[in-house]
């Protein structure tokens, strides 16, 4: 039995942006991990100590220096849920017990397990966590008003995309900005690409892309999260 698994939400993605069913499930225990794919849990960032207390020393200390404190107890909580998850996939393993490496372009992985990979991402009260066999970046955000989406979208997106968010409704500009937002982010954080050069080699591949279909394939929407939007992307190779 997962802790708190009555407050966690479960997706499963196959390799190829296929899904059984486009919706949240509630389960009480982990399934086999395929060799392709994801499996994608939802968990609320609510106040919890005990999630706090699977910290590593490093980690305890990582938060005590952020600020402001809400920032310090978002890190805590997401930490606490990754650890819970990741023992869940390894036998006979707590969460105290799981190590994490930071790599050089600073994205986590298990040391332990490196063919276990995972990606994070946190916005208000809901965290979305993605665990595969493959390369994988998810991002999630609240929606909320953008109102210089563009000036941001000039620096981020091709202007066919552009273009695209500007041709819609003024009210749907903020929320479809955003679409695209988490989109990119996913696919940048599966390549762990960085802020780099490699990241704007990366970008020119998913730009040619995006000229084509006005969006950053491979990422694939999340299934509904009331208020909020979110992108996964698995890589292969």
């Amino acid at each position: 039995m997962l802790y708190r698994a009555d407050a966690m939400r479960f997706w499963q993605l196959h390799d190829g942006g296929s899904a059984a069913s486009h919706s949240w499930q509630q389960v009480g225990g982990i399934t086999s991990l395929p060799a392709t794919g994801a499996h994608i849990w939802l968990c609320p960032l609510d106040a919890d100590a005990e999630l706090a207390k699977l910290l590593s020393e490093d980690e305890k200390a990582r938060a005590a220096n952020m600020q402001p404190e809400k920032k310090s107890r978002e890190f805590e909580l997401a930490r606490g849920w990754l650890r819970v998850l990741l023992a869940a996939y390894v036998e006979a393993t707590e969460p105290q017990s799981i190590r994490l490496g930071i790599a050089e372009n600073g994205k986590p992985f298990s040391v332990d397990h490196p063919s276990l990979h995972f990606n994070l991402s946190h916005s208000h009260e809901c965290l979305a966590v993605a665990v595969s066999r493959q390369n994988v970046g998810i991002d999630i955000e609240k929606f909320r008003p953008v109102p210089d989406w563009r000036n941001l979208a000039e620096g981020l997106f091709t202007n066919l995309v552009v273009e695209a968010i500007a041709a819609l409704p003024a009210a749907e500009q903020d929320q479809a900005f955003l679409r695209h937002f988490t989109a990119r982010e996913a696919c940048l954080k599966a390549a762990g690409t960085g802020f780099s050069r490699a990241t704007i080699m990366f970008e020119r591949e998913f730009h040619t892309i995006a000229m084509e279909n006005h969006s950053y394939a491979p990422a694939f929407p999340l299934p509904e999260i009331p208020g909020y939007v979110g992108q996964i992307c698995l890589l292969t190779g």
